[in-house]
């Protein structure tokens, strides 16, 4: 089965798990991209670790647009840095999460290419086991 990883700026992925960033927004997402599927969550460059995962509560399509009107509060983002995001794009993702769990013993990066994972600009998939045994 495969699995999710979403790289996500520090800033970002510590504000999710906190509880105040709901909404992940993204220019694409994959055909995983369903509600009920697990994400693991890569805190990116300077953190550079697989910090944790959620579950998709549910996902929504549209344009930049209404995808703000919707999603912008909920995915802790300022109107300027979310207009810069989405400037010249004609879809908006946003994926609400839920059942976050920050891992307490986060996986590093050079783990991650031990396993043959290389992190993403973006997203990737990995296959199950390939990341339930990064944490034996």
């Amino acid at each position: 089965m495969r699995e999710i990883i979403i790289s996500i700026k520090p800033h970002y992925s510590s504000l999710i798990f906190s509880g105040a960033k709901t909404v992940e927004l993204r220019k694409k997402i994959g055909s995983e991209f369903r509600t009920g599927k697990q994400i693991y969550i890569y805190s990116s460059s300077p953190v550079k670790m697989l910090s944790g995962e959620a579950t998709i509560a549910f996902t929504q399509t549209g344009s930049p647009t209404e995808i703000k009107a919707l999603a912008i509060e909920k995915a802790c983002i300022s109107e300027e840095d979310y207009d810069a995001y989405f400037s010249h794009h004609k879809k908006a993702y946003a994926i609400h999460l839920t059942d976050v769990i920050e891992y307490e013993r986060k996986i590093p990066l050079l783990s991650l290419r031990k396993a043959g994972i290389t992190p993403p600009q973006s997203y990737c998939y990995a296959e199950r086991r390939t990341i339930l045994n990064l944490f034996d």
